[in-house]
């Protein structure tokens, strides 16, 4: 068997700040908009309801109105697998509304976030099916962060919680590698996180269909790398994973986005270490 590690490098390209400095980040600036490219739709939350368009040809009139959702509040959209559309919503009872029932398969209550509203859904690979995938889930104003994963057809679902240990800001974006074994996350005040091997994680509650399980998936991953940025707390608000081909090999870069305007580029090398 072989053991990876990841390093990660500041390869010396940036974008400098601008002077002045935007107000902090704050709890709606959640992910409204999801976009599922296979089927030409496009899904935006607002407030109790999730319009749904469709994109066309038509120079005129691009974005065709589809349909009309009613849900308790809608809090953010994503298009994990194609045809399919998850929505994080604040409802204070487990019982889902009638029209919820119409539209969804299914309703995850999410035990242990203690009533905070599900801020962004961001899926761990672009293969994923109706039988076998998962998301990662941040939460407004929380270190908490959880990973929704399904099979058979979504029928087969968990919910699990985990927190970084000694984690100082709230979560405030996520971005997953594209083969999935990798997520990166940053916090409130400026500091980015890899998660894979190395320290473990605080676990929190995991559970199925609002019932507690015995078992926390997430008890395997670990913190590979953390970075604090220098000078003034200021919060990523953008990542990309970022791969591409040079002289034959394949490069990995994190590119992130801080709030002042800056741009940070960072490389990422994987070492294999064979284990006896």
């Amino acid at each position: 068997m072989a053991e990876d590690r990841l390093h990660v490098l500041d390869i010396g390209v940036s974008v400098e700040a601008s002077a002045r400095i935007k107000p902090p980040i704050q709890d709606g600036d959640s992910q409204l908009i999801s976009v599922c490219h296979k089927n030409h739709v496009i899904a935006i939350a607002n407030g109790r309801f999730v319009d749904l368009y469709g994109i066309c040809a038509n120079s005129l009139h691009p974005f065709t109105f589809l349909h009309q959702i009613s849900i308790a509040v809608a809090t953010c959209v994503s298009f994990p697998v194609p045809g399919f559309l998850l929505v994080g919503a604040f409802v204070e009872t487990r019982e889902p509304p009638a029209s919820v029932q119409v539209y969804f398969s299914f309703v995850e209550p999410v035990v242990g976030a203690d009533g905070r509203c599900i801020r962004s859904l961001q899926s761990f690979r672009h293969d994923m099916t109706p039988d076998a995938g998962s998301v990662l889930v941040l939460f407004e104003d929380s270190k908490v962060f959880g990973v929704l994963s399904w099979k058979e057809r979504f029928s087969d679902r968990q919910v699990c919680l985990a927190q970084i240990k000694q984690q100082t800001g709230s979560l405030v974006i996520a971005q997953c590698s594209q083969d999935g074994r990798y997520a990166v996350l940053g916090d409130a005040g400026g500091r980015l996180s890899q998660q894979l091997v190395g320290k473990r994680l605080e676990l929190k509650a995991c559970s199925r269909s609002g019932v507690i399980s015995r078992d926390n998936p997430l008890e395997r991953v670990r913190v590979a790398h953390t970075l604090a940025s220098s000078g003034m707390d200021c919060a990523y608000t953008s990542l990309r994973w970022w791969m591409c081909s040079i002289q034959d090999q394949q490069k990995q870069f994190i590119l992130a986005g801080k709030q002042d305007g800056s741009l940070n580029v960072r490389g990422c090398k994987l070492l294999y270490r064979k284990k006896m």
